[in-house]
């Protein structure tokens, strides 16, 4: 659908195929440049050689343009491990073979960019995760994802802190042991310009379902004006907007699994969102139904804004919360993926 608003002085379009083909109620073209050949930064790309231990860690990433993040459990010694606060979430009890984990809160200082993860109990997968934080209008998300592309042990986020004073951030793991034929998948590389988005987005197969996703830019001067699975549920798409001056290639993924058992993709109210408000959306499983993931996203052919959380605030619900830090009125829809 459209909105009846001004747009952008438009730029040159390429359209997009594969992915988005799957999803004819989200973007059908995006600015921006597909590249299927370049590979990941090795640092993203290192493989977890044993299972990590502990509850999670966290801490700054180099510049907002340095070296990408390293994705690996800093050694005690030099970070010791602080234990998680684990808020009981209504209706966690109730299913065994799934946990939501949170590891934190902890401190974002005030301008920095800042990596926080969690990992999942032993013999359970993390198959969506997200975060919260304690300064949704400051906080901006600029990567989230598995722990590694080779480890299903937890998930990990990057955060920017755009205010003027620290932030509080939890960081989420869907962890699970029932599902089966975890499979990592990853999208086409594509490169997002000065001031463009790109829609970036992988594809299950084989009967897999994406029961999460997420992505990874190369610099992180980005925003993400949306994430989400597709309703039908075979792909994951992110909308990945270029904040600064150089070009930023984008790796998009999704994590496609089978065993979920019965499932549905379930859309949260249609809120419209005012130039300058913050607002959050929420989308809830059916009675008697569980989240296994979500997201959040705009439904029509110009993302702006930013999401600045994304995460799963009960054990049966997806929370997301957007800022609209655009000169136009835009309208966003959160999503949950639920299952028993």
């Amino acid at each position: 659908m459209s909105r009846s608003l001004p747009r952008p002085v438009p730029v040159p379009v390429v359209m997009v195929t594969g992915v988005l083909a799957a999803l004819p109620l989200l973007l059908t073209a995006v600015q921006g440049t597909a590249v299927a050949s370049t590979p990941r930064p090795a640092a993203y790309s290192a493989a977890v050689a044993v299972r990590p231990g502990g509850d999670g860690g966290g801490g700054p990433v180099p510049g907002s343009r340095g070296p990408a993040p390293k994705i690996q459990r800093p050694p005690s010694v030099a970070e010791p491990k602080v234990p998680p606060r684990l808020p009981v979430l209504p209706g966690a009890a109730a299913a065994p073979g799934r946990q939501i984990v949170p590891y934190g809160p902890m401190t974002v200082p005030a301008g920095e960019v800042w990596r926080q993860w969690v990992y999942c109990p032993s013999g359970m997968r993390a198959v969506n995760g997200g975060e919260s934080n304690t300064s949704p209008g400051g906080i901006q998300l600029i990567h989230t994802g598995p722990y590694t592309p080779s480890s299903d042990a937890g998930w990990i986020v990057n955060v920017r802190n755009l205010s003027s004073t620290p932030a509080e951030m939890t960081v989420y793991a869907v962890c699970d042991s029932d599902v089966s034929d975890y499979l990592f998948t990853e999208g086409a590389h594509r490169t997002a310009e000065p001031g463009a988005y790109v829609a970036a987005g992988a594809r299950c197969t084989d009967g897999r379902k994406a029961v999460g996703g997420g992505f990874y830019p190369q610099p992180n001067t980005v925003v993400a004006p949306g994430l989400t699975p597709s309703l039908d549920a075979n792909a994951w798409t992110n909308y990945v907007r270029n904040t600064g001056l150089a070009n930023v290639d984008v790796w998009p993924y999704a994590v496609c699994v089978r065993g979920t058992g019965p499932y549905q993709v379930v859309d949260g109210e249609l809120l419209t969102v005012r130039v300058g408000q913050l607002a959050s959306a929420t989308a809830p499983c059916p009675q008697g139904w569980r989240v296994i993931g979500g997201g959040v996203d705009q439904p029509h052919d110009s993302p702006v804004g930013a999401v600045t959380a994304t995460y799963p605030d009960s054990a049966s619900s997806w929370k997301a919360y957007f800022l609209n830090n655009s000169p136009y009125e835009t309208r966003i829809q959160a999503h949950a993926f639920c299952t028993f």
